[in-house]
């Protein structure tokens, strides 16, 4: 997985659970940035326990 795709499931998850679209962008910027910090596919991404529920900035 790339930044790209951790970008889209970033976006995607905030915007299902109704967060703004600010908000959305930036846990999107996030799981991109962890998506590429680590080897593999799915080792760099948060579970959901670990997504923050506002602002990550």
């Amino acid at each position: 997985m790339g930044a790209g795709d951790g970008f889209a499931v970033g976006m995607i998850s905030a915007l299902l659970e109704n967060l703004s679209f600010p908000e959305a962008v930036q846990r999107g910027n996030w799981i991109g940035s962890r998506a590429v910090q680590s080897r593999g596919d799915m080792e760099g991404l948060p579970t959901r326990a670990e997504l923050p529920t506002r602002s990550v900035a």
